[in-house]
């Protein structure tokens, strides 16, 4: 398809969580966890000046597990409201394991894995059969696959190297397909199984605008997407799966009616496609690098995906 104009798709924040009291750079990626009942929900963020912090689903901020400067994160189910986190760790260079229980409100780091890397960067993971795969990547283009069992213990299995910088990537169970976000090139489709890779989505200028940040997948009950972050634009691109082609274009701007200020210059994003209270068809999170009105530190802003949906439901085949 040809590319977008500049007045691309516009959607609004709902909730925005705590600013954090720190300067600079300091909220980057976030997960999104549900309860069993499908009443309650977290959002975990990194903060890479201080550790992981837990935010109720109004946005106000529960507590925080100082361990260090934290850069990307993901969340496995554990089954029963429970779930195993992991992030990458740049103060102890390794990869950091929590255990997360939304009944009990329990979240506890219990395990590291140390990395050969200088500055680990990128994250994610994905279920696999009895064990956990962690995906973890540096500043110079390294990616290595872990598997963690149920003891917690970790073997590596895989590593690959890119050009450049990665960051951003996300884990495709059904088609059995990893994507990665070299942050200015594209986003890469890799093989587990036979490494070979391609490129997906390069970046243009017009749909990708260099750098490619978050990576995340949607998978409704119905379609399943990708979504990637384009920083330099602020704005967001949704593809199909498993073609991987452009359907949408959109940027989240000012909410004025509801105080929740646009997004810019995002790092990290999140995806739930499990109806909340307040949200049936789940939502997008994504880490705000100027949080502007009022004038605050780094957050999140919650979307409703019902809204996103909505525009791609309009946008013509």
């Amino acid at each position: 398809p040809s590319a977008p104009a500049r007045d691309w798709a516009r959607v609004q924040a709902t909730v925005e969580t705590t600013p954090t009291t720190r300067r600079g750079d300091a909220i980057d990626d976030s997960v999104v966890l549900i309860s069993a009942d499908g009443q309650t929900g977290w959002i975990l963020g990194a903060d890479n000046q201080a550790g992981l912090r837990q935010y109720d689903f109004d946005g106000t901020e529960q507590q925080i597990v100082p361990v260090g400067r934290l850069n990307n994160i993901d969340a496995v189910t554990q089954g029963e409201s429970r779930y195993l986190v992991a992030a990458t760790n740049r103060t102890t260079i390794a990869i950091d394991l929590f255990e997360a229980d939304l009944e009990t409100t329990r979240l506890e780091h219990v395990a590291s894995i140390p990395l050969d890397f200088e500055d680990p960067y990128g994250f994610c993971m994905a279920s696999d059969d009895n064990s956990t795969m962690l995906f973890a990547g540096d500043k110079a283009g390294q990616l290595q696959r872990w598997h963690v069992d149920k003891d917690l213990e970790a073997r590596l299995t895989c590593q690959w190297q890119f050009d450049s910088l990665t960051e951003g990537c996300t884990f495709d169970e059904v088609e059995n397909r990893l994507y990665v976000g070299e942050e200015d090139v594209g986003v890469w489709s890799v093989d587990p199984e036979s490494n070979e890779r391609s490129l997906v989505a390069e970046v243009d200028g017009k749909y990708l605008v260099a750098d490619v940040e978050g990576v995340e997948i949607y998978r409704g009950q119905n379609e399943r997407y990708l979504v990637v972050s384009s920083q330099g634009d602020n704005s967001f691109i949704v593809y199909s799966l498993p073609e991987v082609e452009p359907l949408l274009k959109f940027s989240v701007e000012d909410n004025l009616a509801g105080g929740v200020d646009a997004v810019s210059e995002t790092d990290g994003i999140a995806l739930l496609a499990q109806p909340l209270p307040g949200y049936p068809q789940g939502v997008f999170v994504a880490q705000d690098g100027h949080n502007l009105a009022p004038q605050g530190g780094q957050n999140f802003k919650v979307v409703d995906w019902a809204a996103i949906q909505a525009l791609i439901d309009e946008t013509p085949d």
